[in-house]
Order: C-alpha cells, then sequence, then structure tokens
C-alpha cells in the first residue's frame, strides 16, 4: 500500500471511529446497539494504531 493509499484508509477509519463514538453518545439507542457500537469502536481504533505503525512502502 502506498502513502496515498494509507492516509485514504486512515482518513477513512478515522471517520468512521467519529460516527461509532456520536453514536456511542446517543441517549436514543438500544443498550444492545451500544454494546455492538462499543465493540466496533474497540476494533476500529485497533485497525487505526495499526495503519498508524504501518511501514511506508
Amino acid at each position: 500500500m502506498d502513502d496515498a493509499d494509507l492516509a485514504f484508509v486512515l482518513t477513512q477509519v478515522s471517520a468512521a471511529i467519529g460516527v461509532t463514538q456520536r453514536i456511542i453518545s446517543s441517549d436514543k439507542i438500544h443498550p444492545h446497539v451500544r454494546a455492538e457500537q462499543e465493540r466496533s469502536l474497540v476494533d476500529l481504533e485497533s485497525a487505526r494504531a495499526e495503519l498508524i505503525r504501518a511501514p511506508g512502502p
């Protein structure tokens, strides 16, 4: 993956983290949905950390 692709994917993952955080912060979602979103957030944050550590081309 070249630097441009890496930057694009990192931007998309970061955006997904932001959306997921907003969903979690809503008081209108069912607790089951909140739990699923919290698990997704952990996965997304892990993916972002991996992308940040990824070596360049």
